[in-house]
């Protein structure tokens, strides 16, 4: 009887922990070619955008792809600060959708002021905050007398 044949890793689904580590930047960076007036320059997205991008990439991307590359979009400084001076929000065409509502930039102003600034040296960096360190404890030596009597008191060990 012979074996299966392996199975085809192409014949095989992508899954989304299966996409190399800078995708997202990959992806913004196509859609920057794809949308310029939307993923140029950073300004506000319309209400219900990712409902927009996820119908046209519906066959490309599922819609956890789609708001995850659109969290890392909206997180930007630059798109908190399009935010807060109350740039249009655009459409996927690149239309205007209205202007962000006070309460969107309260947020957007709430959210650049809990980012921290990059600083001229990078050593100066702002400390994270981080738990501290553990304290290393010394590794007792092992005891041979302990080891021996294990091996010796197991029934039939040594018959």
């Amino acid at each position: 009887m012979t074996p299966d044949p392996a199975p085809n890793d192409e014949a095989k689904p992508k899954t989304e922990k299966s996409r190399p580590p800078g995708w997202i930047a990959l992806v913004l960076a196509d859609w920057a070619r794809r949308w310029p007036a939307v993923f140029g320059k950073p300004a506000p997205l319309a209400i219900g955008f990712a409902k927009q991008l996820h119908a046209e990439l519906k066959p490309e991307f599922s819609q956890k792809a789609v708001r995850l590359v659109l969290h890392r979009w909206t997180t930007r400084r630059g798109y908190y600060q399009a935010v807060e001076r109350g740039d249009p929000r655009r459409n996927l065409d690149g239309g205007e959708a209205g202007l962000p509502d006070e309460v969107s930039r309260a947020l957007a102003r709430t959210a650049l002021a809990a980012i921290p600034h990059k600083t001229a040296n990078a050593n100066q960096a702002a400390p994270l905050n981080r738990r501290p360190a553990r304290r290393k404890t010394r590794k007792r030596p092992p005891n041979p007398d302990k080891r021996a009597r294990r091996l010796y008191s197991r029934p039939g060990a040594f018959s």
